[in-house]
């Protein structure tokens, strides 16, 4: 009987394995689902940064040439 009892205990403990293992794979695939979403945000944001740098470097000389004509200008 001893032999019977220890096979019950055994068996129960797998099955309370397999369910942990099971809980853990399922928040496994949620947490990577939500690692790839902020990782596509993130090199968003990084490419909103480089337009906006890129606009700002192309904007400011085209202010610094007006700035400099409109002096000269008024000077004459």
């Amino acid at each position: 009987m001893s032999c019977g009892l220890e096979l019950k205990k055994l068996e129960d403990f797998a099955k309370q394995l397999k369910e942990q293992s099971d809980t853990l794979a399922t928040q496994i695939q949620t947490l990577e689902t939500q690692l790839s979403q902020a990782k596509n945000s993130y090199l968003k944001v990084m490419g909103a940064q480089e337009i906006v740098a890129i606009q700002i470097k192309e904007a400011t000389p085209a202010e610094d040439a007006a700035a400099s004509v409109v002096p000269e200008a008024s000077g004459d």
